[in-house]
């Protein structure tokens, strides 16, 4: 029987060429489709934290805006029966209200400082070979900055739920015992509009002027929410 074979019609290479081609021009808008659609996840993530955080600040701006209150004193010398009250705080925050509350009696606007007396234990004193109590730092404190120990005075208040309202309605017993004719307080600007609006309430003696210096600390961000929310407590609950 005689094999009789099929021809089967050769391929060009060259054939080939245009198929290719279009599978590389196919691939690479795959590749293409994820890489631009990655950046245009990038473009709309930078644009939504950019929107963040230009509200993050305006929102910043209004809170911290309405915690501040400032009322400054006018030009005139101080009396022996004018004092300057640091409200209290942390180690540091009161460092920070020492140094404005000694500048004042440096420059004459008050004649002694008035610092809330705790019991609580601070740094270890190497000379003394025991930690120091609060009242004694705030005297080492102070005295770095020029006010000596007779010029200060500790007030023993009352602890209460609302620490602020707790701190005005016993000093305003203080300024009617000793007959205070002006009282400065020095606070932060993030609590020195709860602390206006508490001690304005409280200071029974009509003849006494009050005041606020507010003390070199940062506002940051992370406190402003808190504490608007604590102002508006009070009004709620105190005033």
């Amino acid at each position: 029987m005689r094999h009789t074979s099929k021809w089967i019609p050769s391929t060009d290479r060259r054939e080939k060429c245009p198929a290719d081609e279009s599978s590389m021009k196919t691939r690479l808008a795959f590749v293409a489709r994820p890489v631009a659609f990655r950046l245009g996840c990038f473009a709309v993530i930078a644009l939504v934290i950019g929107c963040g955080l230009a509200f993050r600040k305006d929102a910043s701006d209004f809170l911290l805006n309405r915690l501040s209150f400032v009322r400054h004193l006018p030009e005139s010398a101080a009396t022996r029966n004018d004092v300057v009250y640091v409200l209290g705080g942390t180690p540091d925050s009161l460092k920070a209200k020492f140094q404005t509350a000694s500048k004042l009696v440096r420059d004459g606007r008050a004649a002694r400082v008035l610092v809330l007396s705790q019991q609580t234990l601070m740094a270890f004193s190497p000379a003394l070979g025991r930690n120091l109590t609060a009242d004694e730092w705030a005297v080492e404190n102070l005295g770095a900055f020029g006010i000596t120990a007779d010029a200060i005075e500790f007030v023993a208040i009352e602890e209460g739920f609302f620490g602020t309202w707790s701190e005005a309605k016993g000093l305003s017993r203080v300024v009617r015992e000793r007959g205070y004719r002006r009282l400065i307080l020095v606070t932060s600007r993030i609590h020195s509009r709860r602390v206006w609006e508490s001690f304005s309430h409280t200071i029974e003696q009509p003849e006494t002027s009050l005041f606020l210096h507010l003390s070199d600390e940062p506002a940051h961000r992370r406190h402003l929410l808190p504490q608007y929310v604590k102002l508006l407590v009070y009004r709620a609950l105190l005033f």
